[in-house]
């Protein structure tokens, strides 16, 4: 089921993040907000968040420049939320570049010739992308990278109060906020059978949504 919002809203904090607070709450049988406060739900909502993420749920696609003779990119300077790179184009080449299977085959073609050129191989190590050949050219968009992310923190204000998920989804956060306060109550009476109740519940819903495949507003572009 979706969660709606209604007019008893207790939470003061806005759009579908003040809705799944006073739905944990609601659950957690605790509408005063004493034991699991509006900080600390929207703490373990973005905790949810970032969990979401390390499955790879939200991609997309980025721009980066190119400069000539230059093989390694920082990706935390030009991406700082990306994740995990899933495809990389060089402008104007129709097929994407092909992944290495360790820094080590990186190493050896380079040692082999580093002539600039256009870039046919990539891997990434430490955060750092490597291609080769090094790009023959300074381009202010050189390289697309199909990549996942994290969403921007969630808040309870104007500024970004919904998530990044179909709403009918927003149960994935109701769960994990419960079983993180069961797990923060782990020495009342039941709250073990609590916290795997929830967290099996957690995990069923994070599948669901997994499965609904990709998130709202993805749009991959032609790279050609």
């Amino acid at each position: 089921m979706a969660l709606v919002p209604d007019d008893t809203q207790v939470s003061d904090c806005e759009g579908r993040v003040g809705t799944i607070i006073d739905t944990a709450r609601d659950l957690f049988n605790e509408t005063a907000g004493g034991f699991i406060t509006d900080a600390f739900i929207l703490r373990s909502i973005n905790r949810c968040q970032q969990d979401i993420a390390q499955e790879d749920y939200w991609r997309r696609e980025a721009w980066i420049p190119s400069v000539s003779g230059v093989n390694e990119i920082d990706l935390l300077t030009v991406i700082p939320q990306y994740h995990n790179v899933h495809q990389l184009h060089f402008v104007g080449c129709r097929e994407p570049m092909t992944p290495l299977g360790s820094f080590q085959e990186y190493q050896e073609l380079k040692a082999d010739a580093n002539t600039p050129g256009l870039p046919q191989y990539y891997v990434v190590q430490n955060n750092a992308l490597y291609v080769w050949p090094p790009p023959d050219r300074d381009l202010e968009a050189g390289f697309c990278i199909y990549h996942s992310y994290l969403p921007d923190s969630l808040t309870c204000s104007a500024v970004n109060p919904n998530p990044q998920i179909p709403k009918a989804h927003d149960l994935v956060f109701v769960y994990f906020v419960l079983k993180q306060a069961f797990l923060r109550d782990r020495h009342a009476p039941g709250a073990d059978m609590k916290f795997q109740e929830y967290s099996a519940l957690y995990d069923r819903e994070k599948q669901k949504l997994l499965a609904a495949g990709d998130p709202p507003g993805l749009a991959l572009r032609s790279y050609r």
